[in-house]
């Protein structure tokens, strides 16, 4: 079931079959969502997946400090590698806040549910290995990322992987997707806002 649901984003085959007015894949998102959630939530009853839009003080803590964590070690990897570079483009404290807002609903959420909600959680019961299912996680998050341009881009996947593993550490805590997709929006957040690709 995981593979079916990974197989048509990762192939291709969900671009552009919402093209009316205009592109919206994001659309092709909250199905995949939907799906996933269904099968696994409702069908299959998976416990722990932490899909539910509720917030706490402990959520919100989850997600800061791992994105710290994150921060201290991916800023210099980042720089050392070449994979950003310093470049800002603030737009304003509402374009930040809205960029943040699309980016956990179309994207953290959606990646989280399928990372760590099923993914990581499945092999946690299966390996009976929390930080190993955690690494596995890290890892198959980061090689998701390999066909970004220039293919295969591996500086792409070392950051990734270190993403999913702070992302990883944001849900094992207390079992919640919104602590991991808080973390995932902050990062892609401030990447879009301050930092760029650097040119080769």
């Amino acid at each position: 079931m995981l593979l079916w649901l990974a197989f048509p984003v990762v192939s291709g085959q969900m671009r552009g079959i919402w093209n009316v007015p205009l592109n919206l894949d994001f659309m092709a998102r909250l199905l995949i969502v939907a799906v996933g959630s269904w099968s696994f939530l409702i069908w299959r009853s998976l416990d722990g997946v932490g899909y539910e839009f509720h917030f706490s003080a402990a959520t919100a803590r989850d997600g800061l400090l791992n994105f710290a964590g994150f921060s201290v070690l991916a800023l210099p990897l980042g720089l050392t590698i070449r994979f950003i570079t310093w470049n800002p483009h603030w737009r304003g404290s509402w374009t930040l806040l809205f960029d943040f807002m699309t980016i956990f609903i179309f994207i953290a959420v959606t990646e989280e549910l399928y990372f760590r909600g099923l993914v990581q959680n499945l092999l946690e019961n299966t390996w009976r290995s929390r930080y190993g299912a955690q690494a596995f996680t890290s890892v198959l998050f980061g090689f998701s990322h390999i066909h970004h341009a220039p293919f295969p881009n591996w500086r792409y996947v070392i950051l990734a992987s270190v993403a999913g593993w702070f992302y990883g550490s944001a849900w094992r805590k207390n079992r919640s997707l919104m602590a991991s997709a808080t973390t995932h929006a902050l990062v892609d957040t401030v990447w879009r806002t301050w930092f760029t690709l650097p040119r080769i």
